[in-house]
């Protein structure tokens, strides 16, 4: 799921020069296009959404957006497994429980891998 794509994103020259400021080859290479595509590009100060994006997470800005979006999912899944290591815990209090009530009667409950 993409939820974390900007919608808008700084200018093209901006990004270029937050990530050191390649000469155009290396640029070029970087996101497989040719040489005269990113003078082209860089003359006009725009690139195609898809370019822009590619270069954007390479910036302090893409690399922040990435950051706090596995930060916060490391957060939420911690809070989920705590949830869910307690609500197991409650399950086997009960259960444990329940086999007091059965104990050596013909139908008694069994529970296997404890």
């Amino acid at each position: 799921m993409i939820t974390i794509a900007p919608r808008h994103l700084p200018e093209w020259l901006t990004c270029v020069q937050d990530v050191g400021s390649p000469n155009a080859p290396s640029l070029a290479k970087h996101l497989g296009v040719t040489e005269r595509t990113v003078y082209n590009w860089q003359l006009a100060n725009n690139a195609p959404r898809a370019a822009h994006l590619a270069l954007f997470w390479d910036t302090r800005w893409g690399r922040s957006a990435i950051d706090a979006k596995a930060t916060n999912d490391a957060r939420m899944y911690y809070g989920l497994a705590q949830s869910l290591r307690a609500r197991v815990e409650l399950l086997e209090a009960q259960s444990r429980r329940f086999e007091g009530f059965t104990a050596g009667a013909a139908n008694e409950l069994r529970f296997y891998g404890r």
